[in-house]
């Protein structure tokens, strides 16, 4: 392929030198060892010259040659290492002493090739060094099956040198993994292929691998094989395009469902896809923190309350909130002022705790007009679900959502938002005073840094701990919030949605709720009620029932303002009995623009009644049913904040909370906060908003496409998700102008726009963000959901390397190798799971673990470092057995049950019943021989009656 050789000497070399090797056969033989070859070589068989190192391929891929006796000894002390070593298929041992006896035959009947100079550069594993191939000569050859081959040093000079991209040229790619690992070893990624592989030689392959090598930038001029778009076949037979049909009259689809984990990955919707987590930080040991300076505490309770400053703080005293946080104040050294409402003075901060949106923008009004300048902060309770058996409130989450906005708006006078826990500790009251403290440091550069940053905890891309503006104080520590991507893939949903019955949609007549009911007619669903203020009068009503009932869907238009509780309560009670209420989507809700300033109570009312008072309604109406779905159209105002959009914002932070809140009731809600949509949304005639909009980052999706995720986010499960098609480069620098904004830092592309950064460096920023994004994705689960999860990641992934349209023929326990994997198929898996998991898995990872189970369990332990599942709590353990009943019920009635596995299974089940009856106090006494002498049927009633799954 260099050029030095012609194809007839290259030929000679193959050839003439196998057959002069056939001397050695039955001498000696060959082993694989994965262990570095330092150890190798203390092996006792190699010190002692039995056996030698024939090839180093790799830091962990050694191959050793010798007597048959000494290859036996090598692999049990390797294996006693703990390492893989095999006998390679061939009896003579290439490159040790036996190939000395060919010394002179070799040189003899190679002597006749002419080698000479090549364009293209060399690199011998006999050198280990780039090589003139003038000098390819008969010695040269003899050399090379004699000396040890020292591909690993070769191999790691390339890719110090720059080189990514290795194509092993074979009839079936043996060294792919050892060259990924010697690349990894050096702290470098790259792309290895191959050409062809055991039986699939043709020509088909070969074009395949050159496809691999043209995605991973190697040049290829296709014009070779293919003739120009329109062009006959022309007589040397290239291959001419072919259109694609204009129907898709094969519903089969070719790419695995498992979502992308980094940006430009995968579909496009799945970087639509972000959720809200809270990342757990420490607090410093030792001396606590230390506040400086006088701070406002307004407290409606002021005049009831002590109101000394100089006072010692008793823990008997305080009995409201805000006396609970002047004490803790006052413990840290802090000057404290306790006042009804906004005074006039000079102060290092500003504290309340305000109970409502009314309360809070006429604090907001009271301080600029007493022309208090210090930063603000909101103290709340319930805002968020940040630990497990967190309480959510919605009304507190709406104080959230304003203040991000005031945050947006007045970045000089804000300090934060603070989370506090139901119950209040000596420890609540310190982790509320290092918040503020780092808040106060970084403010005005005072403090010790080191402290500052360890009241919340050093990550990667917190930066300075005082710009956390987003906080939660538990019991077990303090939370900052982040925005993370969200995975889709992985598991799949937990039920698929199938719109059945009737389906109530507020809103129903305006842009999306359009787009909404003409999805639920395509899906299925019989009858639609589509509520608005005007109902049938609305825009364009009468044009999108004909066409709802065009799809065979009934529709009735309900002229009703959802804020009105009778009047909900007579459209639900009007819905026929034969197609009952099964979903309810709430895209009702009206968009108002106006600064937190100028925020007024008439404007409070009219801007949240129908979000927040039809939201309320409506759970409270449907509380008694069985419903699939209950989805909440909320707004990205409501997860970062948007400028002038205060009291929108706060509405829809309201449907988020009240989805955590009815989850915890144990009733289904899905809250998906809306970017920008197109052709419909709250910014339908506000063409110039949703223009500056767009200019800012957040660009409009496709209706279809919106909808098709809100769909797969119900099915999953989810409880709140924000789908937005975010432009970063553009929306980041807007949003974090004034003020840093972690809240946005862990986006990979808003990281690197905010800090700088070379672009190359996204690999390695979006790995360590996929892991984050996969762990999150698997914590809301059980252990065996975490690592049924796992293992469909795993089998899809697998399935995609070996062309299998899906992953049903790749049984769990079945072996890789007999599933067909190799050494290249083996590196192309990992390198997927890589991508996937954002881990860095070894190259022998098929090997070493040798099952899709096998490996699902060695993620399992690298993500979730083998924690075992919290406690569940009611909720989950209803779902379980759910999950258990939709699964075993059908199993065991199914008329091909074997009845000894029913019996089986009901003996299991007596068993747990057992178990069950000891651990209730109160349940009466049930003996053994009680359970063991129920028929099955009775077995599967108990069950039923007894675990609540009937």
């Amino acid at each position: 392929m260099a050029g030095a050789l012609s194809l007839d000497d290259g030929a000679r070399v193959v050839a003439l030198r196998s057959k002069a090797i056939l001397a050695l056969s039955g001498e000696g033989g060959m082993a694989s060892v994965q262990l570095p070859v330092v150890e190798v070589e203390q092996f006792a068989p190699v010190t002692d010259g039995r056996v030698e190192v024939a090839a180093v391929n790799g830091p962990s891929s050694v191959v050793v040659a010798g007597t048959p006796e000494g290859l036996d000894e090598v692999i049990v002390e390797a294996e006693a290492r703990g390492a893989r070593a095999r006998r390679v298929e061939v009896d003579y041992a290439s490159h040790s002493v036996q190939v000395e006896q060919l010394g002179e035959e070799i040189p003899a009947v190679l002597a006749d090739i002419s080698p000479t100079g090549a364009s293209v550069p060399f690199h011998s594993t006999v050198t280990a060094g780039r090589f003139d191939t003038a000098g390819l000569d008969a010695g040269y050859w003899y050399r090379n099956l004699r000396s040890t081959v020292r591909l690993e040093s070769v191999i790691r000079g390339l890719v110090e040198a720059g080189h990514r991209l290795f194509v092993e040229v074979s009839a079936h790619p043996v060294l792919a993994g050892a060259v990924q690992e010697t690349a990894e070893a050096a702290g470098r990624d790259v792309a290895v292929t191959g050409t062809l592989r055991r039986d699939d030689g043709g020509l088909e392959r070969l074009l395949l691998s050159l496809a691999e090598a043209y995605v991973h930038g190697a040049p290829v001029d296709w014009r070779v094989r293919f003739a120009p778009v329109g062009a006959d076949p022309t007589p040397d037979s290239r291959v001419p395009h072919v259109d694609l049909p204009t129907y898709a009259f094969q519903h089969r689809r070719y790419w695995p469902e498992t979502t992308a984990v980094a940006a430009g990955k995968g579909r496009a919707v799945d970087d639509w896809r972000y959720r809200v987590v809270w990342r757990r930080g420490t607090l410093p040991d030792g001396e606590g923190p230390r506040l400086a300076g006088r701070w406002l505490l307004i407290a409606p309770e002021a005049s009831h309350m002590e109101r000394d400053p100089g006072a010692s703080p008793r823990a008997d005293v305080p009995t409201t909130a805000e006396g609970r946080i002047a004490a803790a104040l006052r413990a840290a050294g802090a000057e404290v002022t306790l006042a009804a409402q906004a005074a006039p003075g000079d102060y290092a901060g500003v504290i309340a705790v305000p109970r409502s949106l009314g309360d809070a923008v006429t604090l907001l009004r009271d301080l600029r007009a007493a022309d208090v300048t210090a930063p603000s902060w909101w103290l709340t309770e319930g805002a968020a679900p940040v630990v497990a058996g967190d309480v959510v409130s919605p009304e507190a989450a709406q104080l959230w959502g304003l203040g991000q906005v005031v945050g947006l708006e007045h970045p000089d006078r804000w300090g934060g938002l603070v989370d506090l826990p139901a119950d209040w500790t000596e420890d609540t009251g310190r982790r509320l005073a290092a918040v503020l403290a780092a808040g106060r440091d970084h403010r005005t550069g005072e403090g010790d840094d080191s402290r500052a940053r360890a009241a919340l905890g050093d990550t990667a891309l917190q930066g300075a701990v005082g710009v956390e503006d987003q906080v939660a104080v538990r019991e077990s520590g303090t939370y900052v919030r982040r925005l993370v991507r969200a995975l889709s893939g992985g598991r799949r949903p937990e039920q698929v949605w199938e719109p059945r019955g009737t389906v109530l949609v507020t809103g129903g007549t305006g842009g999306i709720g359009a787009h909404v009911a003409r999805w639920l007619a395509a899906e299925g669903a019989e009858h639609l009620v589509l509520t608005s203020r005007r109902g049938r009068a609305a825009p364009g009503a009468v044009d999108l029932g004909r066409e709802l009932e065009a799809r065979g869907t009934r529709v009735t238009f309900a002229a009703c303002d959802v804020a009105d509780r009778d009047a909900l309560a007579a459209v639900l009670a009007d819905i026929p009995q034969e197609t009952p209420l099964t979903a309810v989507a709430h895209a009702a809700g009206v968009a108002t623009f106006s600064d937190v300033l100028s925020i007024d109570g008439d404007e409070l009312v009219s801007g949240t009644a129908a979000k927040v008072e039809g939201a309320r309604h409506l759970d409270e109406l449907t509380a008694g049913l069985d419903l699939d779905a209950f989805v909440l159209f909320s707004s990205g105002a409501a997860v970062w904040g948007s400028a002038g959009n205060g009291t929108y914002a706060a509405a829809n932070a309201y449907l988020d909370g009240l989805a955590y809140e009815r989850r915890a009731r144990g009733l289904t809600a899905t809250s998906v906060a809306w970017g920008g949509w197109a052709g419909g949304g709250m910014l339908q005639g506000s063409e110039s908003v949703a223009g500056q909009l767009e200019r800012m980052g957040l660009r409009q999706m496709q209706p279809e496409l919106a909808i098709g995720v809100m769909s797969e986010a119900v099915g999953q499960g989810e409880t709140a998700l924000t789908v937005s098609d975010m432009d970063w480069e553009r929306f980041a620098p807007v949003y974090a102008l004034s003020r840093r904004r972690p809240l946005i830092e862990e986006i990979p592309e808003a990281a690197r726009v905010l800090h700088g950064g070379d672009p190359a460096d996204d690999t390695a920023t979006a790995d360590t963000n996929a892991a984050a994004r996969l762990r999150e994705s698997l914590a809301g689960l059980t252990d065996l959901e975490r690592r049924d999860s796992l293992l469909d990641l795993v089998r899809e992934h697998a399935a995609a390397v070996l062309g299998h349209a899906s992953p049903d023929a790749l049984t769990p326990d079945r072996p890789f190798k007999d599933l067909g994997f190799d050494s290249l198929t083996a590196t192309e898996l990992r390198n997927r799971l890589n991508t996937a998991t954002g881990l860095r898995l070894p190259a022998t990872l098929v090997f070493d673990h040798p099952t899709p189970t096998a490996l699902a369990g060695l993620l399992h332990d690298e993500l979730l470092g083998g924690a075992p599942d919290d406690p569940m709590d009611a909720l989950r353990v209803q779902q379980e057995l759910d999950r258990m009943e939709k699964a075993l019920l059908p199993a065991v009635t199914a008329p091909d049950m074997d009845p000894g596995t029913r019996a089986d299974v009901a003996q299991r089940l007596r068993d747990l019943a057992a178990r069950l009856s000891g651990t209730d106090p109160d349940a009466p006494p049930r003996t053994a021989d009680g359970l063991e002498a129920a028929t099955d049927d009775e077995i599967f009633d108990l069950i039923d009656r007894d675990l609540g799954v009937g």
